[in-house]
């Protein structure tokens, strides 16, 4: 929302040199254009140019080259580092849009030394965080006011349990979708859906079950109309599993499609996040901030547990259970303390926990306090992220979202 109102009247000479992305689809950007020069290098000049180490023939550089000559202030939300790979590619990047004048302006959980902490081979990463302190003026912001929270006051909300949500959705369907019900079956609620394959990037696909088209639009409801406006789009809705979708293998281009194809999503099953399943957890967040980026409208449905009663998930935040400061690993509980390394319950640290991964897996696993070293980094930035994953919950699945959005 900050970073919202400072790029709209941030003042710059040529307004097409201003630009803003979500870090995700930032990074997805920078990640596609190097995948381009390299097919296209390939096909220009065959495979011993891929062993040219100057630096005019680097991907990177010459991505970063682009990009600094089309972009006058860059913005972008949500920065963040989990993977060595993009902690690589950040720091020479940012060193070509440094040295080229382009002007950066980031928002994150994070204080810039704070970054990639505790995250494998962060050595490499440090120059970065050195350039990053050189460059930029870091600026602490302390609110205690969550204003989506405030926005989404007293309005209807769409969040609880399947057996509230999903009778809303068909109604949502039949009325604001305008899909008329043709069933009782279970699947697909009884209304006529499409099974479709989604364009990702990088020449794949998601599948999508449970997909819902009608000509209505979400401008079909105003009262103002215009000879000129262009044509309206249908309405999109999806229903998803979360069990399904956020323990594939997937990434925040393939959430990205789907939020951009989408308008209404209903994300049904959605269970109790925890240290066990970060890898789901991580991809849940991300759906969350590429969903709120899309504008979409959401619905969200929890799966009742076994031994949980339904109070466990009243608000948003109930999702994520003690913030990850307290859960379970391999059977066994662990607290992240103040420092984010693993403890177990009685305070010392729990040594064992790589060599169960050893044992499962096979392998030699670095660790640290126990847990392995390459999954400490997207712990860590877990943790700074429940807030505004429920923060961006609340808003979406409130009444007062949809009507801005739809209407």
């Amino acid at each position: 929302m900050l970073m919202d109102v400072f790029f709209q009247y941030a003042p710059v000479a040529n307004v097409k040199k201003k630009k803003r992305f979500h870090f995700h689809s930032f990074l997805s950007h920078v990640h596609e254009e190097i995948h381009k020069l390299k097919q296209r290098d390939l096909q220009e000049k065959g495979r011993q140019f891929s062993i040219d180490t100057s630096e005019q023939n680097n991907p990177i550089y010459r991505v970063g080259l682009t990009i600094a000559q089309s972009t006058s202030l860059l913005c972008l939300d949500e920065f963040q580092v989990t993977d060595i790979a993009d902690a690589v590619i950040l720091t020479q990047l940012f060193g070509i849009l440094f040295r080229r004048g382009t002007v950066v302006v980031t928002t994150s959980n994070r204080r810039p030394q704070d970054l990639y902490e505790g995250g494998l081979n962060r050595g490499y990463f440090l120059p970065f965080l050195d350039l990053l302190q050189h460059h930029c003026i870091i600026h602490a912001i302390q609110s205690d006011l969550d204003y989506r929270r405030l926005l989404a006051k007293s309005s209807t909300s769409f969040f609880g349990t399947n057996s509230i949500i999903q009778p809303i959705f068909d109604e949502i369907l039949e009325t604001i979708v305008q899909v008329e019900k043709v069933g009782t079956e279970k699947n697909g609620g009884g209304f006529p859906y499409q099974s479709l394959e989604l364009p990702v990037g990088f020449q794949r696909t998601i599948t999508i079950e449970y997909s819902y088209e009608s000509s209505a639009s979400k401008s079909s409801s105003s009262s103002s109309s215009s000879d000129s406006s262009p044509p309206s789009s249908p309405l999109r809705a999806v229903r998803l599993d979360c069990i399904t979708l956020c323990d594939a293998d997937i990434g925040s281009m393939d959430f990205k499609a789907i939020a951009t194809y989408f308008d209404i999503v209903f994300l049904e099953n959605v269970p109790i996040m925890d240290l066990e399943g970060h890898n789901r957890a991580r991809r849940f967040i991300t759906l969350i901030d590429e969903l709120y980026e899309s504008k979409c409208c959401f619905l969200l449905s929890t799966m009742k547990m076994k031994d949980e009663v339904d109070a466990v998930t009243t608000t948003p935040m109930d999702l994520f259970r003690g913030n990850f400061s307290q859960s379970r690993l391999h059977g066994q509980d662990v607290v992240l303390d103040n420092d984010g390394d693993a403890n177990d319950e009685d305070g010392d640290h729990n040594n064992n926990k790589g060599d169960v991964l050893a044992h499962e897996f096979g392998v030699d696993v670095a660790t640290q306090g126990g847990v392995a070293v390459g999954s400490l980094a997207s712990v860590r930035e877990l943790s700074f992220a429940f807030q505004r994953a429920s923060s961006r919950i609340v808003e979406m699945c409130s009444r007062s979202w949809w009507e801005k959005q739809l209407y």
